[in-house]
């Protein structure tokens, strides 16, 4: 099915490059402003573009928003979230290190306490923009307003505020009529406002998959629309603004410099609610982006057979597959590719490329309207130091990065273990119910007792009401925690007033492994045994389900199952599914949840290979240790009384 569904996407992005300069006409007189842009308008585009192209990788979650990330890291492997605010900002960050204010709120205040810059092109609040936008004549006048007198360009930001609430966008694209006149302009945002499912899933997790026929792309949730949508919108806010961050001189030269600016809550409400200052900085086209404009269109992906942020093992061979798609009318001639051979692995096939210094480099040619793609594998160390590593594989396309693809190495069960797993839950779900039925697998499959009873999840994870700091929490005393599976682990915040509630999945802390609370869940990243555990506490609401306690779940080869107080219960792994309960990503609105991965405490001989089964529960160390010394001091004994009968053996001969 996944490799349908990775032919689907290779075939829409082929089809997409046939719609990257082009747009429908809206009759014969229309022309686009394909030639007369600047060349840093023309990098906004690219940028811009760079994101939209990458479709329903792309998707919009206010929880896990991310400010930090290059286009080419969604892929398919690897979905990325935004909020409108935060793609305007991705776009300038990653065309020139500009930083924009981060957040709708702080966008509309600065843009409004700061009216008189030279960047603010437009500001209206109040029955200033109310007594232009309220009657359809007015929103037609006020979108003409906009085109001719304002000069509306490429790269523009429009933002605007409700008083609680706003949206930002970027002008991508102006249309002229013949005579060179100024009718229309395509806004380009990330927008949750489309069909999605939140039956089980707090607010701010959407989802999209829809195709324009216009670019032919299924579109994620950065869309395109027109200036008559964006002012028709305009009609029920309180604020509106347009903000031109590239300051130019007299002559409409750039100068290369922006207003940098600071805004700091002063506990007030709408624009006037932060205090924003400013000042000029210098800003420069990033190398990135300067190959964008060199190689225009170009589209990059880069995947591993293993899948990224999965788990591998010692002995491992790993392939990771680049595939550079040329969506302009020009190819591309003698293109660099570079990647670095990861740490804790060794090349084993190069892919046909130059190794120098572990580093493979091609140089490729991409036809107009083509895809290459390059391959090289490697093979993990075998050796039981690399337990607990982490394998990153990083390169470049000539200046532009590609995804930063990673694995982890752990422990694993043999295919014979995790056969026995699963006969023992067949055997054992009758009998038994939630994490007694779990702990009863592994004590008939492994010799395993795991004592899941003993397990308090408001111990091990714990929440706080801190949000400058990580909300969600783990007690590193837990010995639990040496079972938890790459800080997969959650809790909903809630603030002190107990009105808010907060989505907080993993932890925050950037510095965490595996904690960034923007990965996906894939089931590529599960492996039978895996366990699922988590405490919630809801009423029946809508479609939501009425839970009150504690489940617990096991992986058996394609989903998580179990046996709890309201029946035979299975959650799958799609990403982003609408059947009820088959949603793993539904464990993001429980109270509290844990994934544990019990294979791996289970020990590796020096070479990387698992160890016999440990047959005493994995949270009782002082056990252990007692079985130890009973087991040493048996064999010691027995050796003596050996030596004692040998002794007098051979004293009687003599």
């Amino acid at each position: 099915m996944k490799k349908k569904i990775g032919l689907l996407i290779v075939v829409t992005l082929i089809i997409s490059s046939l719609f990257h300069t082009t747009k429908i006409q809206i009759d014969n007189d229309v022309k686009l402003d394909s030639n007369n842009l600047t060349n840093e308008q023309k990098a906004l585009q690219e940028v811009a573009y760079a994101y939209y192209r990458q479709s329903n990788q792309l998707q919009y979650d206010s929880n896990r928003k991310s400010f930090n990330y290059a286009p080419e890291e969604a892929t398919g492997q690897n979905s990325i979230y935004s909020v409108c605010s935060s793609f305007t900002y991705l776009v300038y960050d990653q065309a020139f290190v500009i930083k924009l204010p981060t957040v709708t709120n702080t966008l509309n205040a600065y843009a409004y306490q700061n009216k008189e810059q030279d960047d603010i092109i437009l500001s209206l609040y109040g029955d200033e923009l109310k007594n232009q936008v309220s009657t359809a004549s007015q929103r037609a006048e006020f979108a003409r307003k906009l085109l001719e007198e304002y000069n509306l360009s490429v790269g523009d930001v429009i933002t605007w505020s409700t008083g609680y609430e706003g949206h930002a966008m970027m002008v991508y694209e102006i249309t002229y009529n013949t005579d060179g006149n100024p009718i229309d302009a395509t806004i380009i945002h990330s927008t949750s406002n489309f069909e999605k499912d939140t039956n089980k899933l707090k607010k701010g997790l959407s989802y999209s998959n829809t195709l324009n026929s216009e670019t032919g792309i299924y579109e994620g949730t950065i869309k395109m629309m027109d200036l008559t949508r964006t002012v028709y919108s305009a009609r029920n806010m309180t604020y509106f603004a347009i903000i031109r961050p590239l300051l130019t001189d007299e002559n409409n030269e750039y100068t290369g410099e922006y207003y940098a600016s600071s805004c700091k809550s002063n506990g007030g409400s709408g624009v006037a609610g932060y205090n924003c200052t400013s000042s000029l900085e210098n800003y420069t086209m990033t190398p990135a982006t300067q190959s964008r404009l060199k190689y225009s269109g170009i589209g990059i992906e880069k995947t591993v057979d293993k899948f990224n942020k999965s788990n591998v093992y010692p002995g491992d061979t790993l392939t990771y597959t680049i595939s550079i798609t040329n969506n302009s009318d020009s190819a591309y001639q003698n293109l660099p590719v570079t990647e670095n051979i990861p740490e804790y692995t060794t090349l084993s096939n190069a892919g046909g490329g130059t190794v120098n210094n572990n580093v493979i480099t091609w140089n490729i040619n991409v036809p107009a309207g083509t895809t290459q793609t390059i391959s090289y594998s490697v093979t993990v160390d075998k050796d039981s130091n690399v337990i607990g590593k982490t394998i990153t594989a990083t390169g470049k396309v000539d200046n532009i990065a590609t995804s930063t693809v990673t694995n982890y190495v752990f422990n694993h069960l043999t295919d014979e273990q995790k056969t026995q797993i699963i006969d023992a839950y067949n055997q054992l779900s009758s009998s038994y119910t939630g994490k007694e039925l779990i702990n009863e697998v592994y004590k008939k499959a492994l010799k395993m007792d795991l004592n899941l009873e003993a397990l308090e999840l408001t111990d091990l994870v714990q929440t706080t009401v801190n949000q400058s700091s990580s909300p969600v929490l783990l007690n590193e005393e837990i010995e639990f925690r040496n079972m938890l599976l790459d800080n997969y682990y959650g809790a909903i915040y809630t603030s002190t007033s107990g009105t808010t509630i907060l989505l907080k999945s993993w932890e925050s802390s950037p510095t965490a492994e595996r904690s960034n609370r923007n990965d996906t869940i894939y089931d590529e990243h599960f492996q039978t045994g895996d366990i699922l555990i988590y405490q919630n506490k809801q009423s029946q609401s809508g479609n939501m389900i009425a839970e009150d306690g504690e489940y617990a779940f096991i992986y058996l080869d394609d989903a998580f199952y179990g046996i709890n107080t309201n029946g035979n219960n299975k959650y799958g792994l799609e990403p982003y599914s609408t059947n009820g309960n088959n949603n793993l990503q539904t464990i993001l609105a429980k109270d509290y949840y844990v994934i544990l991965r019990p294979a791996k405490i289970i020990p590796y001989n020096e070479l990387g290979v698992p160890s016999a089964i440990v047959t005493v529960p994995p949270t009782s160390a002082n056990s252990l240790s007692i079985f130890m010394y009973v087991g040493l001091s048996i064999i010691i004994i027995v050796a003596i009384v050996i030596g004692f009968i040998v002794y007098n053996k051979k004293k009687s001969i003599l």
